[in-house]
């Protein structure tokens, strides 16, 4: 059933501790010929039809069905007035958005004037105008700190109307004498201040590549703790103990594996080379799986994204207009699944790991790979294993036209013979992307770019060069203070010490991905 719990729960959001729709199982009324109903049996009743309704989120996914396109605004008082038409919407909780006519939102509340210097708070820093700064909108040019950017959503709401006094309230207790009898499903528009031009869709498919690349580097380094080259059976007994904590998902024979060769005694040269790659496999598994993920406390879905011109009249009142508005993604969301995070230039190859290859075959060419080829998986030791993985494509992007079209699928047989794709790599004869040490780039590589990373946009970039942070290699080693700091002069959304931790984070896991030449 779709509910709102208010208790920690395994939904969208990190270690959620708000409310978040997750999956519940639905419990349908049942009536009986004579069986008095009350008002609990009724609103059962209607909690069962909702949760029914609402699990088209698992079948179709969530997004913008169709309508709610946004538009311009002419409005005198304030200029950031923007129009939505109507439309159809599910959000991440399966609830309908239904907007029935016209919906105008002032966006000024997402752009608040800077603070009067005489508040008590420290003065504004004032930027000197920079004629090359600039943000071109076609053929009108405005000067980047002038700029803002906000992000447009649309949420479900309910509104209750038609009240009554109830006619034979006896067992009614801890009720109000007038109650409402409708419920009306609602919307409410809302925006977010953002940074500039940031890739929406790269966020998630960001801390999902790391949580992945996080997680098969801890598993590595465990699988390497317990072994112990020079005693077999007690790296046996470190495994076993380790595998009660960490049961497997789909090779439960590995334990009894063990346990055999325990009693035996027999090792043969590659048993525990062969034992890695069934455990790292189990995890692999597991992890590319597609779940019933629930969603955080902000259930919006994303229209659009809106350009304002924002600066001071003479008078010191701050003058908004909208100069652009983009309803396409990644700053719309269509009715789309939430499987497998992808950044927007790229497509996806998560799916089919440990697909056999006939079964993926199909389904990639309609992606654009023409040409796939099938090439076992061999490694010679523990350290090969863990570096194939380390240049795997999970995510192959229209920036590597060469590559594009071509591919291969790295297979072990199944218990019925059937090949099964461990992990994928550019087509035979053609190169990997060359590794890159980013020490040895200049400064000013586009490599090295700190707009690489989510959350920081032109004008974060412009302060962080002017603090001395000039590149990802410099922001990485830099502090959260150092990075806060840098970034306290913006005009709004100054980053907390958490936000530029996680700039921090992301500037590392670019570095990576650019050490592994992925």
């Amino acid at each position: 059933m779709n509910s709102m719990t208010a208790h920690p729960c395994d939904c969208g959001c990190s270690k959620c501790k708000e409310q978040c729709c997750e999956l519940e199982c639905l419990v349908q009324p049942r009536f009986f010929c004579g069986q008095l109903l009350s008002d609990q049996d009724l609103t059962a009743m209607l909690d069962w039809v909702k949760g029914k309704n609402a699990l088209i989120r698992y079948r179709h996914g969530w997004g913008v069905v169709c309508g709610l396109e946004v538009l311009c605004e002419c409005d005198r008082a304030t200029g950031a007035v923007v129009g939505v038409s109507p439309g159809y919407a599910i959000d991440c909780c399966g609830n309908d958005i239904i907007v029935c006519c016209e919906a105008k939102l002032d966006l000024s509340s997402c752009c608040q004037p800077p603070a009067p210097p005489c508040n008590g708070s420290a003065p504004a820093v004032r930027q000197q105008p920079d004629n090359n700064d600039q943000q071109s909108f076609g053929p009108f040019k405005l000067p980047k700190r002038e700029v803002q950017a906000v992000d447009l959503f649309i949420r479900y709401s309910e509104t209750q109307s038609d009240p009554k006094s109830g006619i034979a309230r006896g067992g009614c207790n801890n009720t109000a004498a007038c109650e409402y009898t409708r419920t009306h499903e609602g919307y409410e528009l809302y925006c977010k201040a953002v940074d500039d031009c940031d890739d929406p869709s790269d966020k998630r498919a960001n801390l999902w590549y790391r949580a992945y690349r996080e997680g098969l580097s801890g598993l590595f380094e465990t699988l390497e703790k317990l072994h112990r080259a020079d005693d077999p059976q007690q790296t046996i007994t470190n495994l076993l103990f380790w595998m009660q904590k960490h049961p497997q998902r789909e090779f439960c024979f590995l334990s009894e594996y063990l346990c055999d060769l325990q009693r035996n005694g027999q090792f043969d040269e590659d048993w525990f080379k062969e034992l890695v790659f069934w455990i790292v496999q189990d995890w692999r598994s597991s992890f590319f799986r597609c779940g019933c993920e629930g969603c955080g406390p902000d259930t919006g879905v994303r229209l659009a994204r809106v350009w304002l011109w924002r600066r001071m009249d003479k008078n010191g009142k701050q003058v908004l207009k909208i100069i652009y508005i983009n309803a396409y993604p990644p700053f719309r969301r269509p009715l789309t699944h939430d499987c497998w995070p992808v950044p927007s230039d790229c497509v996806t190859l998560a799916p089919y790991v440990w697909q056999t290859a006939d079964s993926s075959c199909a389904p990639l060419r309609k992606l654009g790979f023409a040409d796939i080829r099938l090439v076992p998986f061999e490694y010679r030791d523990l350290e090969d294993f863990r570096e194939q993985l380390r240049r795997e494509q999970v995510y192959v992007c229209c920036a590597d036209r060469d590559r594009t079209g071509k591919l291969v699928a790295y297979y072990r047989k199944d218990y019925c013979g059937q090949l099964r794709v461990v992990c994928f790599g550019p087509a035979e004869g053609e190169p990997q992307r060359p590794a890159v040490d980013p020490l040895n780039l200049a400064p000013d590589a586009p490599e090295l770019d700190v707009e690489r990373v989510y959350g920081i946009g032109g004008a974060s970039a412009k302060r962080l060069r002017q603090a001395g942070i000039r590149n990802l290699v410099d922001l990485s080693n830099a502090s959260p203070q150092m990075v806060r700091d840098a970034l306290s002069s913006l005009p709004i959304q100054q980053p907390d010490e958490t936000r530029c931790a996680k700039f921090i984070e992301e500037a590392k896991l670019a570095l990576e991905r650019l050490k592994a030449g992925s």
